[in-house]
């Protein structure tokens, strides 16, 4: 029950996101670690970092300028595109809100 409640509070703190969750819930029985020690060791935390993000965001402008191009021709769906690329680049782990946010200061 420990684990399960600290699971949940890292969720709703923003620190894992539901995949996360899916991951640890998946590791947490054949392992003596805690929630939060099972994401450092296994490399699951989400990723808030606004600088951290803009980086690569930023080169994922610069690698995929097409994106960018159709983006500002009023093709929406780019911008999904865009932003899974940083997913991507990320292994799954950066935060989509703020990356979305990031996007809309940026593009």
């Amino acid at each position: 029950p420990e684990q399960l409640g600290e699971l949940a509070e890292l969720y709703e703190e923003g620190r894992i996101n539901s995949s996360t969750v899916k991951t640890l819930l998946s590791l947490l029985p054949s392992s003596s670690l805690t929630p939060s020690e099972l994401a450092e060791k296994e490399g699951l935390w989400q990723i808030n970092d606004k600088e951290a993000l803009k980086d690569i965001l930023l080169g994922v402008k610069n690698e995929y300028p097409k994106l960018i191009s159709d983006y500002h021709n009023g093709k929406t769906a780019a911008k999904k595109a865009i932003v899974g690329k940083v997913m991507s680049a990320t292994g799954g782990r950066a935060n989509p809100v703020v990356v979305n946010e990031i996007f809309d200061l940026m593009i």
